[in-house]
């Protein structure tokens, strides 16, 4: 009899304990797209804070860049009922309809990198000073360039937040006299996949003999349009710099085929989108201007408006050259 009643409370206990460790908070992150070591990277900081936390942080991808393939992985994220998503927007208003969704049926919903439009999530997190990183890769390429001649931007979606804002900022600081003499030719898109970012650039190149320079904010592009420079053996003719892995971009680096690749560093990204969807979680913030988030070793960080949208920002840009990127693609 008592080895019954002892049977029954481990078979009780067993099962509270299943229902307990079901019960974990669970974020699912969601990128552009599989298959990109960006994208592995910011989980790989996401990973580290979930354990910090003793929370769950799923990593889901959709096969293609496509708003459809994103729509399609949160849909599948609302029926497992998770208790926040967040999002590397492929296009910031056609997966409004899809949040609003979500946070219908309880579920934060966050973007970061590229983000969703105000009306469809609570929170962003900015990668970096976007009108500062953009200032500093026209200011490297101009220098190239001697600040004269034709260059081009080539770019991964056309609907693309964090892309097209670094665009903007560009275009900001085109407008200042020492760029009187450079001529910004065209604006393609690579959809953030390889062949279609190299054949884009390869057009570019053939288009325009006298091209001097090419800018790509997107880790797809900026690799296309050095292998582009590479294959048709214009080293020092045309300046390539961008938004970049050091580990993706040692040969080009070495070889001349790009001259500076920077990026913030999206380990860090991911860690603090993380902890920002955590602080939401947990009701340690409301998602205010104002308010400030603890993230484990990255400190601390207040919550500003931007266009409407509470916003967090990192502060790690790095710029790789042939002179560090070595020591940097160990890590990156």
């Amino acid at each position: 009899m008592r080895r019954t009643a002892t049977l029954a409370f481990l078979a009780a206990f067993c099962l509270f304990s299943l229902v307990f460790a079901t019960q974990a908070m669970e974020i699912a992150l969601v990128t552009k797209v599989t298959g990109i070591p960006f994208f592995d990277a910011i989980n790989q900081g996401a990973q580290e804070a979930a354990k910090e936390l003793g929370i769950i942080v799923s990593y889901v991808n959709p096969m293609e860049p496509t708003a459809e393939g994103q729509i399609e992985v949160i849909e599948a994220q609302i029926l497992r009922g998770v208790d926040a998503i967040t999002i590397s927007a492929n296009d910031p208003d056609a997966l409004v309809p899809v949040c609003q969704k979500a946070m219908q049926d309880g579920i934060l919903v966050t973007s970061w990198d590229s983000g969703v439009a105000p009306a469809g999530n609570k929170l962003f997190v900015e990668p970096g000073d976007l009108a500062a990183v953009a200032r500093l890769h026209l200011q490297l390429l101009a220098a190239h360039m001697n600040y004269q001649g034709k260059w081009a931007i080539v770019s991964a979606g056309a609907q693309m937040t964090v892309q097209n804002t670094f665009i903007k900022w560009l275009k900001e600081e085109m407008r200042k006299s020492q760029y009187s003499k450079m001529e910004l030719i065209a604006t393609v898109y690579g959809d953030d996949v390889m062949e279609k970012s190299y054949n884009e650039a390869m057009g570019l190149i053939s288009a325009h003999p006298d091209l001097k320079g090419i800018i790509s904010p997107t880790t797809i592009g900026v690799v296309g349009s050095a292998q582009a420079v590479q294959d048709q053996g214009k080293q020092g003719k045309i300046a390539v710099n961008g938004l970049g892995l050091p580990s993706q971009n040692v040969g080009f680096l070495k070889n001349g085929a790009a001259s500076e690749i920077i990026l913030w560093n999206p380990v860090d990204v991911g860690y603090l989108t993380i902890y920002a969807n955590h602080a939401l979680l947990a009701k340690k913030i409301e998602g205010k201007p104002g308010e400030v988030i603890e993230a484990g070793r990255l400190g601390k960080f207040t919550v500003k408006d931007q266009d409407g949208l509470p916003t967090v920002t990192t502060e790690s840009n790095e710029v790789f050259t042939v002179g560090n990127v070595d020591e940097w693609a160990k890590k990156l």
